[in-house]
């Protein structure tokens, strides 16, 4: 199941529908499961999930599943429950095109007369969060589930199906989030759908959900022994046409999202169909007749082989002479190309990447079976996305203005447009009280160019960037698309406020609050306002219905210059997966007497944030056990063991990066500088997803991060960072410095942390002004600007520990802090390194460090 936002779902189906129609039948004599083909429209929309997955937070499948009588006889053996769990295991591995980390959750409703809700058969589940244990874990249990609550009972209603599915997505919000319904039946309907309110024009209820930009894939099981001839109403509802029906208003209209119908003989076709929803989310284009001869500009294929067995190993060989040997499961690299497979015994697929600059040419595929050149089919990912080129950029508002845009790859290298047959590029500039602005799009070398004209009271604009490549032999590749909010530069009559774009407030884990602040900066010409009105389009999970955003109203006066904050925060009265967002309308009211008195620039806030509730049976066991404890009034020992239990980092949506620098008396810099902002050090577009393996210890680049827990309820949960590597030292931006370095503090939650990891042999080396290091950068937290990053580092490190304190022969000066002067509350215990006890304890926070292994 698949969701998104109005505006991105209209372009990643087209992809999936080419997928899946480029399938053929094995050409072997043996007995072999076969897919009937649909042929593509124009109306037939494939790349909309992809293109939306480009920038979404969240991908939201619903698989609705038959279950009447008739499945027993039409699949006897359950075998859509395989297939259910071949595609929750492949869209557990999508991910974003730039690395970001995407939430996918998943549920499973049923329907036979009638229709019944996820929430009875599974509900919404993230099936993406954790190691490859906890995610197989979570995903045998959805199959677990489904199995046992969708009994084959009943005969076939497609409106109820229809009205119950858009009931469980439309609460799955819209900003950010992907939806897709996929709707497996093996019978036609019996409730006259077609006919009837269903696809009534715009008011039936698959017009609504097309507009609302669900995307709706039907999978249909007609087993080819059957002789009554093949409804056509499931693809008519599907994409609104089918060879002698309609649904809905045809055809669709353009900025709706469009549908995919699939037929399926047998059983194991559909378990194969299955199998591929992981490509077809990430907008996979088709290679057709070209097979495996892969175009400049190309990034990663897949292979999909339709085998008469289970294969045991498949090569495959590169152009460039690599010979890959891929397990049938699990992952391969060899000579830099990744290969992801995962196989049964009728199919084997595999996902490669590419390294830079390679993979161009005619690769060569072997299962190690005789397999018909049919029976292999290639698709391909551009492996790109969108970003802007200076995203500090601030145009007058009133004036004509541009926005620079490129395409680069996850580890952000920039894509050279010039190896594309063609590039077409659209752009659209909306108000935030949705007028339409006038704007232009071009292609500038390398870069996409978005000029448009504002007014002067524009504080905010949305700016939706669309790119379509097509390859040298014609190979129309995944739309890139971004859509965002930017931010104008209005007369310094106006106050402002940050963020402009959207405020994230982060997750509420379980029934804890997400909040963020918004930072409002008074005019420089004197007295002004910032006024804030209810929150409007609330969209939350079912279970969080009556949710509101905890925001003051009314408006905040501002001195000259003055600088405020304002929190907005949401608590969740019962845990919850999904998306929540709302839009908070803001009036800036500018200086009395200026040359805008009497105009107010609106800006409607985006909020969005994000529901969890971990699934951790030890922590609900222990949750429990705390509760009981509490009750027969056994404070201590449940302080102690919660202490224990949640002495863990947050990990999820973790991105890094190890930068070489030097510290000098200023700090930091780069020894490499930033292309364009040469003074910077730190900058988030670099950073990429962290790979981490476990909540309480986990390596990444030089360095380890370690949390430590007590029984004891006096002694508080420690998290620390230490170098893996002997001989040296880190420092980190969790005050207070230790005296030796060879741990520093670190922060659970782990919003922003910033590690220098330096040589004990640099240290002492009197020839060199400035002391080499790796600055290892952990981000969690989305609401920091990349030019908040350095000033944010920097306040928190006190880069004189290193450049005094730690270099040889220098001595400590008094009243510097990292000597025994502290500020008021802090007390410091420190030698010279060689000495037989090193602490420092902070009587402030009564909190403990020990500094032990785990």
């Amino acid at each position: 199941m698949i969701r998104r936002p109005v505006a991105a779902v209209m372009a990643a189906l087209t992809c999936m529908l080419f997928v899946i129609i480029g399938w053929t039948a094995p050409a072997t004599a043996a007995p072999a499961p076969t897919v009937v083909r649909v042929a593509a429209t124009a109306s037939d929309g494939s790349e909309d999930v992809a293109t939306c997955l480009q920038s979404a937070r969240s991908l939201s499948a619903l698989f609705l599943f038959d279950q009447s009588g008739s499945l027993s006889s039409s699949d006897p053996n359950g075998i859509r429950y395989d297939g259910l769990k071949v595609a929750l295991q492949s869209l557990s591995r999508v991910h974003r095109p730039d690395g970001a980390d995407v939430a996918i959750e998943v549920a499973v409703s049923a329907f036979d007369n009638n229709y019944y809700k996820a929430r009875d058969v599974v509900s919404w589940t993230r099936i993406n969060d954790g190691n490859d244990d906890d995610v197989s874990e979570t995903i045998d249990e959805v199959i677990k589930k489904a199995e046992e609550r969708t009994h084959p009972d009943g005969g076939t209603n497609f409106t109820a199906a229809m009205d119950g599915a858009y009931d469980d997505l439309k609460d799955r919000g819209s900003q950010g989030t992907c939806r897709v319904v996929f709707w497996f039946t093996d019978g036609a309907d019996e409730s006259g759908a077609v006919s009837g309110d269903a696809c009534r024009v715009d008011s039936g209820v698959v017009d609504q959900m097309r507009r609302d930009g669900i995307v709706i894939v039907g999978l249909q099981l007609w087993p080819s022994n059957i002789i009554d001839p093949r409804p056509d109403d499931l693809e008519a509802m599907s994409t609104g046409k089918s060879p002698t029906l309609e649904c809905g208003r045809h055809p669709i209209p353009s900025d709706w999202a469009r549908g995919v119908f699939i037929r399926a003989d047998d059983s194991a076709a559909l378990r194969r169909l299955f199998g591929t929803l992981g490509n077809i989310v990430n907008g996979c284009a088709p290679q057709g007749d070209r097979g495996g001869v892969i175009d400049p500009g190309v990034r990663a294929m897949n292979v999909t082989i339709h085998t008469p067995k289970q294969v045991k190993a498949v090569r495959l060989d590169a152009p460039d002479g690599t010979v890959i040997t891929a397990a049938p499961r699990g992952s391969t690299t060899q000579g830099g190309y990744t290969a992801l497979a995962q196989s049964d015994d009728t199919y084997v697929s595999l996902t490669v990447d590419f390294p830079p600059g390679e993979g161009a040419g005619e690769w060569t595929v072997s299962a190690g079976q005789a397999v018909a050149n049919d029976d292999i089919e290639f698709c391909v990912f551009s492996g790109l996305h969108l970003v802007r080129v200076d995203p500090t950029a601030a145009p007058k508002a009133g004036k004509a203005g541009e926005f620079a845009y490129q395409a680069v790859d996850k580890d952000g290298n920039v894509a050279d447009l010039s190896v594309y047959k063609d590039v077409a590029v659209g752009a659209s500039v909306v108000a935030s009280n949705g007028d339409i602005r006038k704007a232009t799009a071009e292609r500038v070398g390398d870069q996409l160019v978005v000029r448009f004209k504002s007014e002067a009271t524009d504080a905010r604009l949305q700016v939706r960037l669309t790119a379509q490549l097509t390859t040298v032999s014609g190979v129309e590749l995944t739309p890139l698309a971004i859509d965002e909010g930017v931010g104008l530069t209005l007369s310094k009559a106006f106050p402002t406020i940050s963020p402009i774009d959207q405020l994230d407030l982060g997750a509420a884990i379980n029934t804890q609050p997400a909040s963020a602040k918004l930072t409002l900066v008074g005019s420089p010409m004197g007295p002004s306002q910032v006024c804030f009105d209810k929150p409007t389009e609330m969209v939350v999970p079912e279970e969080a219905s009556g949710a509101t955003l905890d925001v003051q109203r009314g408006c905040v006066d501002l001195a000259q210059a003055e600088t405020k904050t304002v929190t907005v925060s949401i608590t969740p009265d019962d845990p919850t997966v999904g998306n929540g967002e709302a839009i908070l309308p803001i009036r800036l009211v500018p200086v009395v007497g200026s040359e805008m008195d009497g105009q107010e620039a609106e800006v409607n806030l985006p909020v969005i944030w994000r529901y969890e509730n971990p699934r951790d049976p030890v922590v609900l066991i222990a949750v429990l056990v705390i509760a009981s404890l509490l009750s027969v009034a056994l404070p201590l020992i449940a302080l102690g063991l919660a202490n224990f239990l949640t002495a863990r980092f947050q990990v999820s949506g973790l991105r890094a990066e190890v930068i070489p620098v030097v510290i000098g008396e200023d700090g930091p810099r780069r020894i490499e500088p930033l292309e364009g902002n040469p003074t910077a050090v730190i900058e988030s577009y670099k950073t990429s997803v962290v790979p981490t393996t476990g909540r309480r210890k986990f390596r990444y680049g030089p360095v380890e991060l370690v949390s430590k827990a007590y029984l004891s309820p006096l002694k508080a949960p420690s998290f620390l960072v230490r170098p893996i590597a002997a001989g040296y030292r880190v420092l980190s931006s969790v005050p207070p410095p230790m005296a030796d370095g060879t741990v520093a503090n670190a922060s659970p939650g782990l919003g922003f942390l910033a590690i220098a990891v330096i040589a004990e042999a640099d240290l002492k080396n009197p020839s060199l002004g400035e002391v080499p290091a790796q600055l290892v950068v952990l981000v969690r937290d989305k609401n920091v600007a990349s030019a908040n990053l350095d000033p944010l580092m920097n306040s928190k490190v006190d880069w004189r520990v290193v450049t005094e304190r730690w270099r040889e022969g220098v001595d400590v000066r008094p009243g510097h802090p990292s000597s025994g002067d502290h500020p008021s509350g802090t007390t410091s215990f420190s030698h010279l390194d060689g000495g037989s006890n090193t602490s420092t304890l902070d009587l402030g926070s009564m909190g403990h460090l020990d500094q032990g292994d785990d």
